[in-house]
């Protein structure tokens, strides 16, 4: 009987050990939750797509064409093989949030607002 009582504690001392450390084989549902695309990004491809070739940087319009308005007044330089910057009118007034600046002296950012319709950045 001792015996019976020895082997019943050594094969379940590790199932009650492995279930209550959570060594057990993971849920189907601990799967990664799915990317989310940016919708900037879903916005600016759709309009990409619906833009007609001759007026689009991506058909036979080229880089006269790769200044992108993504709304909320800020233009984007966006082309197949890149486009070097987006020019804005003079005197339009601009708002940078953050910018690296280069050895040359100029500033580098990923966005940059503009004022429109007499509503000066930032918004």
């Amino acid at each position: 009987m001792s015996r019976f009582i020895g082997v019943f504690c050594l094969v379940t001392a590790p199932l009650i050990a492995m279930a209550t450390l959570g060594l057990a084989a993971p849920a189907a549902s601990a799967a990664p939750a799915p990317v989310k695309f940016n919708a900037d990004l879903a916005a600016l491809w759709t309009t990409v797509f619906e833009t007609p070739s001759a007026q689009n940087s991506f058909g036979t319009g080229g880089a006269a064409f790769g200044c992108w308005n993504l709304g909320s007044r800020t233009v984007a330089p966006f082309g197949p093989s890149g486009i070097d910057s987006c020019t804005v009118k003079p005197g339009t007034k601009i708002f940078i949030g953050a910018a690296k600046k280069q050895p040359d002296g100029t500033l580098q950012a990923a966005r940059i607002n503009y004022g429109k319709d007499g509503i000066t950045p930032p918004m």
